[in-house]
């Protein structure tokens, strides 16, 4: 399956670029209606994986100043 598409049944008024994969969809209102990712997959995991290592990073850096206080 090359995408995935979530969009309630309603007219489209404009469409939003959040990044090159990424379309928001809005109504009249400027109200999200829906949302379209390219490559759904791929984009999940990338952010699955940088989410994981933000995290990691971010305890190896609180582990460290455990380590080594500074004065």
């Amino acid at each position: 399956m090359c995408c995935t598409l979530l969009s309630l049944m309603r007219k489209r008024q404009a469409v939003w670029n959040l990044s090159p994969n990424v379309t928001a969809e809005l109504n009249e209102k400027g109200e999200l209606i829906g949302i379209e990712i390219l490559e759904a997959s791929s984009f999940i995991r990338d952010s699955i994986l940088e989410a994981a290592q933000a995290k990691m990073l971010d305890f190896a850096e609180s582990h460290n100043k455990s380590l080594n206080p500074t004065p």
